[in-house]
């Protein structure tokens, strides 16, 4: 049975993309000076983050819908009680 890869190893990748999208990364790459596979990693890793932020978001969001769902219902219990 072959060992599991450390976490932190660095692998080989072969990869098919249009040229177009190529030239664009590449022009990426030298614009912010660092290689192409630099600017291919970073931005693979950034998606993931994004990711992970857009479900915080989301998260965020229906929880503040739950919280105003309940303020709104605490008022209306509220003014039941005054009469």
């Amino acid at each position: 049975m072959k060992q599991p890869r450390p976490k932190t190893a660095i692998v080989s990748l072969k990869l098919r993309i249009r040229e177009d999208l190529r030239a664009r990364l590449a022009q990426a790459a030298e614009t912010q000076d660092h290689s192409l596979n630099s600017e291919i990693a970073r931005r693979l890793e950034q998606s993931f983050t994004s990711e992970t932020v857009e479900e915080m978001l989301q998260e965020m969001h229906f929880l503040a819908g739950e919280q105003l769902q309940a303020m709104k219902e605490f008022r209306q219990m509220l003014k039941g009680a005054k009469k």
